[in-house]
């Protein structure tokens, strides 16, 4: 068993890819594996998550999917995943390498169902925009409803059937408030470790009626 399934849905994504994955494969918990779900890409996304997979074997695993969107290749990844923790990251986005070290000490130690740690927005150069979710009331009303910034306990999210929604494009929020009654310790950290680019061309900058999602 890896001690954390870290899911990454891919799509036409081989600008930002390699260093997304380079901060998966280079963390300090040895214990981890990456489960790549490649979304139907048009780019090269696929060819480079599968040069991960061979230079990585014991860590990158890649599977395709039809095009389907976020919440359907997410549900996947969770279907192939053996950790004791699962986490979600974003294909464009990249992490701190200490970041599943931390999260996986501290809900040990803390005997925690779920562990959040605040984000930075960053722009395409790595230039931090600003941090969220820092300093703010340790309650669940003050969380986000973003699955990136967050360790999950694997067995909770299996046991209890938590999906995320498909065909829709706000996915995240079913998930989380489907989890969280079964969380019965959240922990909060105050180390920004997710790293969200924040690019012009991305889906939550274009205005588009599914905002009713």
């Amino acid at each position: 068993m890896y001690d954390v399934s870290v899911i990454i849905p891919v799509y036409n994504s081989s600008k930002y890819l390699r260093k997304c994955l380079d901060s998966i494969v280079f963390q300090t918990l040895e214990n981890i594996e990456a489960i790549i779900i490649d979304d139907g890409s048009t780019d090269n996304s696929l060819q480079i998550a599968k040069e991960y997979e061979q230079n990585y074997p014991h860590k990158v695993k890649v599977y395709s999917v039809p095009n389907g969107g976020q919440g359907i290749a997410r549900n996947f990844g969770v279907t192939k995943s053996s950790g004791e923790f699962i986490a979600f990251v974003d294909s464009d986005d990249y992490v701190d390498l200490k970041m599943y070290e931390t999260l996986v000490t501290y809900a040990r130690n803390h005997q925690s169902d779920l562990v959040i740690c605040p984000y930075s927005r960053v722009d395409e150069a790595g230039n931090l925009l600003h941090t969220e979710m820092q300093n703010v009331e340790h309650s669940v009303t003050s969380m986000n409803s973003g699955p990136t910034n967050k360790l999950f306990r694997r067995d909770i999210w299996v046991n209890n059937s938590v999906r995320f929604s498909e065909n829709l494009w706000y996915e995240d929020l079913e998930a989380i408030l489907k989890y969280l009654p079964y969380a019965k310790n959240i922990s909060w950290i105050e180390q920004p470790l997710y790293n969200y680019v924040q690019r012009e061309n991305s889906s939550i900058n274009q205005f588009s009626p599914r905002v009713e999602d």
